[in-house]
């Protein structure tokens, strides 16, 4: 193996596009690699309303729950103390001008909910913009914790047509040394819906498998797979220094 170039030989294909993708993408290439940036999922807002003047507390889960709720919410107008899952997160809630207060000690949902029950009271309202397709994890365990949760949706995720057919290229041309980046369940089952399409199953040694977060490894398992590569932080950054070491 080349130290230097230790993805040489691989394909890398990583499911998202963006600045995360090219960035991704330039990291693959200098490693040697290949790089298939097919964004498996993309995002439009939704139309949304709150129903309160005032929280105690706003959660943000993603960059893109920050993005699409400042678009309709001017960030002078906040004065909830404010919570995020993650570090990007927090990051582009500091750019819109913005002190973050709360964050975990790891960047998963299950591991902020225990944390953030120890921070919240009884009766706290809480505005917890989210997907069409989170998980009620959060707002579950809060409000079981005595908190008034109000959780809209503020967009939603889709299947981009031009990357169906641009997997489907892929996958019927890239067989062997092909490692595939799931960075969210919809990047599971949309790369899915495209294989099994292609053939009656999906074999696992055809393909190294690399995720992130819990649910996305609970998606894989749902179709029978187990994950090869997982990074201990849910990080993009992480993300590719765990496949590089799964590599050497």
């Amino acid at each position: 193996m080349n130290a230097e170039q230790p993805l040489k030989g691989y394909h890398v294909l990583f499911p998202r596009g963006g600045e995360a993708a090219k960035k991704f993408a330039h990291s693959v290439s200098e490693a040697g690699g290949v790089p298939h940036i097919v964004p498996l999922i993309d995002f439009r807002p939704i139309e949304f309303s709150v129903s309160k003047e005032r929280y105690d507390w706003i959660i943000f889960t993603s960059q893109n729950a920050v993005t699409y709720f400042f678009e309709k919410v001017k960030s002078e107008n906040i004065t909830a103390r404010i919570a995020a899952v993650g570090k990007k997160t927090a990051n582009a809630i500091e750019r819109k001008g913005l002190m973050v207060q709360f964050t975990p000690s790891v960047y998963a949902a299950d591991v902020f909910v225990k944390e953030f029950a120890e921070v919240i009271k009884g009766g706290d309202k809480i505005l917890l913009p989210r997907g069409n397709l989170a998980q009620p994890v959060i707002k579950n365990e809060l409000t079981a914790k005595g908190a008034l949760v109000e959780d809209p949706i503020v967009y939603e995720t889709f299947f981009p047509r031009q990357s169906r057919e641009q997997l489907n290229e892929l996958l019927q041309n890239y067989k062997h040394n092909m490692i595939i980046a799931f960075t969210s369940p919809s990047t599971v089952h949309h790369f899915m819906e495209v294989c099994l399409a292609i053939k009656d199953r999906m074999e696992q040694q055809e393909f190294i498998c690399a995720v992130i977060g819990s649910s996305t490894q609970k998606a894989l398992n749902a179709f029978g797979i187990e994950a090869d590569i997982i990074p201990e932080q849910y990080t993009f950054d992480d993300l590719f220094k765990a496949i590089v070491k799964y590599t050497n």
